[in-house]
């Protein structure tokens, strides 16, 4: 199934988003890092009888992505927020659900703050957010940090650099360190990567909040991790895990950090959830 893009502007913010299938419920999707919307259209074949799936490309990401040399301020829990609340209200809808790969695990995690009576489902893939990352923390902290981002930019042979120090002493995992390296030749990889972190430097997540809330609402969660993910390694879901009372799931699929693929299983995790 093939979705013309819609776009939805907040303030400076102008998302773009794919509509596919036609259920009665909404669900929010929100694609990983380098990713973009088109990784959930193969989900409209298997839950797009029950779920009319919104899946956005965000700031700085796919065909209609903006200048990745144009700043952004950064965006707040409460920006992201009133931009599905808006297409809530389009859609006559006063409860959605969400779902969020690695990058848009961030996403998810950071709207529960600002919506949770609001949300009926939260399905989590291989999330980013359970920890932070020393990396971005170090780019997105400071002015300083923010300048060595920008140079890592202009250098690539400076930025391998520093991501094979960051893996010798530990802020980079082998794998991760891998990855980052191999991709370090792409300049449009390294300037998206800084400014996805700039954009993310007010988005919170505070864990305890988000728990307690899961915890003390009617929401639904399933956590679904890659039992081969070196990247978010799947313990990080089995201790989120631990902390959740009620309405919580946790899988651990046949697969590394890559897990959308996995239409079938996924859907069947979604489908499993009431509404």
């Amino acid at each position: 199934m093939h979705s013309k893009y819609q776009f939805i502007q907040h303030q400076e913010y102008r998302l773009p988003y794919q509509v596919f299938g036609n259920g009665e419920n909404l669900l929010f999707a929100f694609h990983g890092f380098g990713k973009t919307s088109d990784d959930f259209k193969e989900y409209a074949k298997t839950i797009g009888t029950t779920y009319t799936i919104i899946a956005f490309d965000f700031l700085y990401h796919g065909p209609h992505s903006m200048d990745l040399n144009i700043p952004l301020p950064p965006l707040s829990n409460s920006n992201l927020a009133a931009i599905l609340e808006k297409i809530m209200w389009d859609n006559k809808k006063v409860n959605c659900s969400l779902i969020g790969y690695s990058l848009g695990g961030r996403l998810v995690l950071g709207l529960i703050h600002k919506m949770p009576n609001r949300i009926i489902n939260v399905f989590l893939i291989a999330p980013d957010g359970l920890r932070t990352g020393l990396m971005q923390r170090f780019v997105s902290g400071s002015e300083f940090g923010k300048k060595v981002g920008f140079q890592v930019v202009k250098n690539p042979t400076f930025s391998k650099s520093i991501a094979k120090l960051a893996t010798q002493v530990g802020i980079l995992s082998k794998k991760k360190g891998l990855f980052v390296i191999s991709n370090l030749e792409s300049q449009d990889f390294r300037l998206r990567a800084i400014r996805t972190w700039l954009v993310l430097k007010q988005f919170t997540i505070h864990q305890k909040l988000v728990i307690t809330y899961f915890n003390t609402r009617p929401i639904n969660i399933d956590l679904i991790f890659g039992k081969y993910d070196k990247i978010i390694p799947s313990y990080l879901g089995l201790n989120m895990k631990s902390k959740l009372k009620k309405n919580s799931t946790f899988h651990e699929l046949e697969a590394g950090h890559s897990l959308l693929y996995k239409v079938d299983e996924i859907s069947k995790i979604i489908n499993s959830r009431p509404l």
